[in-house]
């Protein structure tokens, strides 16, 4: 395995316990991207020409297509949520807010270590969400 230069704290990594060194949130990180890979290969192909032609009374076949895109969706978004996360600690912004630029709280990065925003501004983002689907 080849050696990593990571940053190792400082202000680009804030003052957080949990961050004590940009290895061990590399690792999490990394950790969390292979299983969420071995979660999408066992998942294996899935081609949605399969599901047209169905005949009268296999709804439930084509709904259980839609249920494994589904999932397959959320995997392929949480593996890019993990690669943007391994980004941003390369970068130095791992840990601050996105939308604000504050400081994430350590009990949320220990929560969800792919976190991008701080709690605040996820509830203003969930909010308008809510409010655009009603």
């Amino acid at each position: 395995m080849q050696d990593l230069l990571l940053p190792l704290g400082g202000p680009s990594l804030g003052n957080s316990p949990f961050i004590r060194s940009g290895i061990g949130t590399w690792e999490r990180l990394q950790n969390l991207k292979e299983e969420v890979s071995r979660d999408l290969l066992r998942e294996g192909s899935l081609c949605k020409t399969e599901i047209l032609g169905l005949r009268e009374g296999e709804e439930s076949k084509a709904n259980t297509w839609e249920i494994e895109w589904l999932h397959r969706a959320q995997l392929e978004g949480r593996l890019r949520d993990i690669i943007d996360a391994q980004d941003r600690l390369f970068d130095g912004t791992y840990g601050k807010c996105m939308e604000c630029s504050e400081q994430i709280a350590p009990a949320r990065l220990m929560a969800d270590p792919v976190a991008s925003l701080c709690l605040q501004c996820q509830k203003l983002v969930e909010g308008e969400h809510q409010f655009c689907t009603l």
